[in-house]
Parts: structure tokens; sequence; C-alpha cells
């Protein structure tokens, strides 16, 4: 690319960056200079626009890698960058960078969730909750060996199909007995 061509921008949504706001292109559009050409497009059809860009905004497999040789610089849209470290990509001159805090807040709620279903045992919950029918019962989840043992009782849940009011009820819990 020389300084005089205009550049081309190729931004590729993803479940980090689900859209590109009119505002955020005309800042991208600011950014790039005069006459830059910035394309929003699919993952699927990244590849029709691949041949002319110099900045991809988004995530680049080997094949849209190699589909692109102008490319320049690739800014991740993940808080991860290991899914960009195959061997042509790590040999280039191609400068990487990502959005380290993007999904920070996002990834730290998606985990706790996650430990929540663990260890309040919820798949069970909402299984029986489903098999006792729509109205709110008290089930007590159990966890350990058939016939007794300390710390059977994991926690008593009483289950309603409200999923607001089981977030709330979750929340309110406190710690696993």
């Amino acid at each position: 690319m020389q300084s005089r061509d205009p550049l081309q921008v190729l931004i590729i949504p993803g479940l980090t960056l689900p859209e590109v706001s009119e505002s955020d292109l005309k800042r991208i559009h600011d950014a790039a200079g005069p006459g830059a050409n910035v394309i929003v497009t699919s993952q699927r059809d990244a590849h029709q626009h691949a041949e002319t860009a110099d900045v991809i905004l988004g995530f680049v497999p080997p094949a849209l890698y190699q589909a692109a040789p102008r490319l320049r610089w690739v800014h991740a849209i993940a808080s991860g960058v290991d899914a960009f470290l195959y061997p042509e990509f790590a040999a280039s001159d191609v400068i990487l960078t990502s959005e380290k805090g993007l999904v920070g807040e996002h990834l730290a709620d998606h985990a706790f969730g996650l430990l929540l279903m663990l260890t309040r045992q919820l798949a069970t919950a909402l299984k029986l909750g489903a098999e006792l029918g729509d109205d709110c019962v008290d089930t007590r989840i159990r966890k350990g060996r058939e016939g007794g043992g300390k710390g059977k009782i994991v926690f008593d849940l009483p289950f309603c199909h409200d999923t607001m009011r089981l977030n709330r009820i979750v929340s309110s819990q406190g710690p696993c007995r």
C-alpha cells in the first residue's frame, strides 16, 4: 500500500461485536482517511472482499488470511488472540491488536453463572421443575452417596419457571451448605 492509496477496511462482526452502528462507521471512515473504503460483511462473505483489504476488524482464519495479500493490520474483536497464531500469520509482518477489556466483565459474569449452575445444581433443578409442572415447588437438591453421609444437602431451591424469580432465589441463597 502506498501512502496515497485509500485505505481498505473490512469489518467482520461477531459475537462480541454483533453490529456496527452508523456513528461507529463514521468514526472509522474519519480515522481511515480520505477515500477510505469501509465494508461491513459476514464471516462467510469476507473472502469476497479480502483481496483488497489493508485492515480487518474481526476474526481472520487461515483461509481468509491467505486471500488477503495487502493485509497490514488486524484488530481482533475477541479477548484472546491465540486463534491468530497459526504459522503464516505469526511469521508475517501483519500487526495484530486486540481489545483486552472488550469482554472482561461479560466473561466474568458468564464464568460465575456457570459456577452457580454447577454448585447449585441448577440443571437438575430445572429438570425437576419441568417434570413437576409450572407451579413453584420447594425442591431439595441432594448431592452425595446413596445411603447418607455428611454434607449431603447442597442447598434448598424453591423452583419456579419464572426466570427472574429463579435468579432472585439463587442470588439470595448464599454459600452452599
